[in-house]
């Protein structure tokens, strides 16, 4: 059985707006459950609100968690000697979900998938090492013990997978069963992770010298595509690390000389001042409808990445750097500001724009000053 939202013409208010519904069929049978939001038809498209809507963002998830809710319903019964009639009493009951694991699983990746492309890979990653482990496609959020886990996790490392692959795996898991806790579709319980420990190892640190930096920034090649390779690398650097995906999305330099854009990671916004380096380099790549040229060059940000990273590792082996990949540019920026300059933890996450940890900290409202200075203070380190 699918579900999917949709709107009904000629069944506007006198407003112009229309309620989303979701619809079904069953034995021949039409049925439209009504949701609780509504829409301007305009702003309604193939099942999803516009982005030209205010609270799209907002509505797509609810009602993506409104049609996971039904699915995980139906996935729990037999109801093939149903009316279509019954099946919509009961969706509309307040029995709680069954915890069938699968479902819930795919789409709760759904809702990854909308936030962040990667992430949702990630996930759909996990997923499908699950079910090449479980042949039981009926699997219950109540048969993922501690037991399955290490079951699970011994059979990842008969695989050969490394200790931190298999802790992903093990998190995304840890991740969909505090989802599923939060949405009542299981009991505290059922939490399996109480008794049982993900072990990883010690990511090796990726970031180069300062010496090793300017041999990077003055690398000198007759191609122009490994000059722009190159250049990137030290954009990324002179605007604190900025992630690739935020990189090639760039539209404009504010009024204000700041980069302000919604992290692709945290959805947070973020504000960078551009330094007079940044600055430099924006202008010799300057795109047609984006900021930077890349998006002109490469499809999409994953594209671009693969193709750097490939080439930033011909410059790094002729400095002496194995391995060069953009992400050393963030990790080096972060290292030069903690050991050379004693820059605070707190002050370099805030530069990197990772979340809040705690509630006080939701409560301030933070000094971009702070990083502006402690941004010149790297560059003026590496000049």
């Amino acid at each position: 059985m699918i579900f999917k939202a949709i709107i009904l013409k000629g069944k506007e208010l006198q407003n112009g707006d229309t309620n989303i519904k979701i619809h079904f069929s069953f034995k021949g049978v039409r049925k439209d459950i009504p949701t609780r939001f509504y829409i301007n038809p305009s702003c309604f498209s193939k099942g999803n609100v516009k982005s030209k809507h205010p609270n799209a963002d907002y509505i797509n998830i609810e009602i993506k968690k409104k049609i996971l809710e039904y699915d995980i319903k139906m996935a729990g019964v037999n109801y093939q000697d149903w009316t279509a009639n019954q099946i919509v009493t009961f969706l509309k009951s307040e029995s709680k979900f069954t915890d069938v694991f699968f479902p819930f699983f795919e789409g709760f990746i759904v809702l990854k998938w909308n936030m962040n492309k990667r992430t949702g890979e990630i996930y759909q990653a996990t997923l499908n090492k699950i079910k090449s482990f479980e042949k039981n496609d009926k699997l219950h959020f109540s048969e993922v013990t501690v037991m399955w886990l290490r079951r699970f996790e011994n059979s990842m490392q008969q695989e050969g997978l490394k200790p931190n692959t298999i802790s992903i795996h093990l998190r995304n898991i840890r991740a969909v069963f505090n989802a599923a806790i939060d949405d009542n579709v299981i009991p505290l319980a059922s939490y399996p992770y109480r008794r049982f420990k993900i072990k990883s190892e010690v990511t090796r640190k990726k970031a180069v010298t300062i010496e090793q930096l300017k041999k990077i920034r003055d690398y000198q090649t007759d191609y122009r595509g490994m000059r722009m390779v190159r250049d990137t690398f030290m954009l990324s650097f002179y605007l604190i690390g900025i992630n690739n995906s935020d990189l090639y999305k760039l539209k404009a330099i504010e009024k204000n000389g700041r980069l302000e854009y919604s992290r692709s990671k945290t959805k947070r916004t973020y504000s960078i001042k551009v330094q007079p380096e940044a600055l430099m380099l924006i202008k010799a790549y300057k795109g047609k409808n984006k900021l930077l040229c890349h998006p002109d060059i490469y499809d999409k940000p994953e594209t671009m990445t693969s193709v750097l990273n490939s080439k930033l590792k011909v410059i790094g082996d002729a400095i002496g750097v194995q391995g060069l990949t953009m992400y050393h540019a963030r990790h080096t920026w972060a290292t030069i500001a903690a050991n050379q300059l004693n820059a605070s933890d707190e002050d370099i996450g805030q530069a990197l724009g990772h979340s809040e940890k705690t509630v006080t900290a939701g409560y301030i409202n933070r000094d971009p000053d702070r990083v502006d200075i402690l941004n010149r203070k790297v560059l003026d380190l590496l000049n």
